[in-house]
């Protein structure tokens, strides 16, 4: 696979998972706030509605835009291995964010005056 074609196929699974990380975090607000099921569940939908348009518009280019730099960036300064080493971070940094939501609670992606 080409780095190009890898590069194109990363940047809509990065937005979904941005996305399912702040719907966690959502959630964890949401419920404290909100006692009554039917409020929570509709402002859930209206919130999600609002984000699904703001990762489609805004956050996919940036985040193309983010990972065009980091790979020319890398690419210029080690060659190949600067690409490799630079796809490899941005998945460590996914799977770090996964790990604490889901073995410590979103909470912990909060500063504690939030939580």
């Amino acid at each position: 696979m080409r780095i190009k074609q890898f590069r194109n196929l990363i940047i809509f699974p990065i937005c979904l998972l941005l996305f399912n990380a702040c719907e966690e975090l959502l959630i964890y607000k949401l419920r404290k706030v909100l006692r009554n099921d039917w409020i929570y569940v509709a402002t859930l939908i209206i919130t999600f509605v609002i984000c699904f348009g703001f990762i489609a518009n805004w956050l996919a280019p940036h985040i193309s835009k983010a990972i065009e730099h980091g790979h020319k960036k890398s690419k210029k300064r080690a060659g190949r291995v600067g690409i490799i080493t630079f796809f490899t971070i941005l998945s460590a940094l996914i799977f770090w964010l996964y790990f604490v939501v889901y073995t410590k609670g979103p909470q912990y992606l909060l500063p504690i005056q939030w939580r």
